[in-house]
């Protein structure tokens, strides 16, 4: 059974289905792993393996580290990661710094966040309205650079933590060296409490010595086809 298939059939068996990116954004997001001579993904906020597997339909065939902290989507990560020995999975949480914390589940599994959601948010999407809580450990990426012995390697640090984007960026600090590009969630209006919005991301990561290079579409509102999130492509 495909990558594909098995994240589809996941997310089917609780009424939600999420499209894999178009092939002319893969093909986009192939140039710049290959320019860039990725050796490393770190897929931070995996969920049950879209962007994984993503990767694989793309030809990636490197080293992808994925973490994920709740536990039916983590099962499921596991499942669809089984088989690959370059893709290895985590059940955690990245965030400022190590711990344990609580995150809020959302009905649709991928909005499940450490913030609270705003109206806006819930208007656009209603199926990402928050049905539990669970614990959950906390790591940082460069605790993860440490463990995992990652120092040196051209890294691609995708980040998807529904508003928890800019707490990763702070547990990053000592490995953005290694660093070659990033992608990550930005919100176009106020989705989560504290969550990082547009102007706040390009100031952050220009500081870090990173320009932008590509937007891709995130959801928009339902209602009104407003684009409410992209996701911002950034290299140095």
């Amino acid at each position: 059974m495909s990558i594909a298939k098995k994240i589809q059939d996941f997310l089917a068996a609780r009424g939600l289905y999420v499209q894999l990116k178009p092939p002319h954004e893969l093909r986009r997001r192939r140039a710049l792993l290959r320019h860039h001579g990725i050796e490393m993904v770190l897929d931070v906020g995996a969920n049950v393996g879209q962007y994984g597997g993503e990767l694989r339909q793309l030809g990636y065939t490197g080293t992808i580290h994925s973490f994920e902290p709740t536990a039916a989507a983590f099962a499921a990560l596991q499942a669809v990661a089984a088989g690959d020995p370059q893709w290895q999975v985590h059940q955690l949480a990245l965030g400022a710094a190590a711990g344990v914390g609580e995150i809020n589940v959302s009905q649709n599994s991928y909005s499940s966040s450490l913030r609270d959601l705003l109206p806006e948010h819930l208007e656009g999407a209603p199926d990402s309205v928050y049905v539990a809580k669970e614990t959950i450990q906390l790591s940082t990426v460069d605790e993860q650079f440490a463990a995992l012995r990652l120092a040196g390697k051209k890294t691609y640090l995708k980040i998807d933590t529904q508003g928890y984007e800019r707490e990763v960026l702070k547990g990053a600090q000592q490995s953005l060296g290694d660093v070659r590009a990033i992608q990550l969630e930005i919100s176009l209006v106020p989705l989560y409490d504290q969550g990082l919005g547009l102007e706040e991301c390009m100031a952050l990561l220009t500081e870090r010595g990173f320009r932008l290079v590509g937007l891709e579409p995130g959801f928009y509102h339902s209602d009104t086809g407003e684009q409410l999130q992209v996701d911002g492509i950034f290299v140095r």
